[in-house]
């Protein structure tokens, strides 16, 4: 929920200064689109992409947009949204079935092994929230979108470190 906040605070406070109703019209487009870009992903994943390329290109999207989000401000903002929404839409479309996998390649029941990835999935929220909120409400934008690019990378390597183990 940064998101807002940081398209209407105003540039002298590290925002981007826009107008209210077009940041949050803004955000709604984000928004929405973050639920129609899994279909998307599912759709390129069941077309021969494969599961695991599919998760693959989706964090690297979704590290390609916050990166330049955070680095390059608003020179690439539209297009740093659309990559973000775009790699989380992939993310989205072939985890549930990955983590469904895991829990028969580990011999788990499969609602105990949703419920532990459900529980990470809300802790890495609450995380980001707090870390990403604080350091806005301590420093500035720009020290919360640093916080967020670590936080993605990290759980991006942690991914990768299970993916990989992963054959379809």
């Amino acid at each position: 929920l940064l998101l807002p906040l940081y398209t209407t605070d105003p540039v002298a406070r590290g925002g981007l200064g826009m107008d209210v109703a077009s940041a949050f019209g803004n955000y709604g487009t984000c928004f929405a689109l973050s639920f129609v870009t899994p279909l998307i992903g599912g759709i390129i994943a069941d077309l021969g992409f494969r599961k695991k390329a599919t998760l693959i290109l989706g964090y690297v999207l979704s590290l390609a947009g916050l990166f330049t989000l955070t680095f390059y401000k608003g020179d690439f903002l539209w297009f740093s949204f659309w990559i973000l929404v775009l790699g989380a839409g992939f993310v989205r479309a072939v985890i549930t079935p990955l983590v469904g996998h895991f829990s028969v390649l580990l011999g788990r029941n499969e609602q105990e092994t949703y419920k532990i990835y459900y529980l990470y999935l809300c802790c890495g929220f609450i995380l980001a929230g707090f870390l990403g909120g604080g350091m806005y409400a301590y420093f500035s934008f720009q020290a919360a979108l640093y916080i967020l690019c670590i936080l993605l990378f990290v759980s991006s390597v942690l991914a990768f470190s299970v993916i990989f183990q992963y054959h379809e």
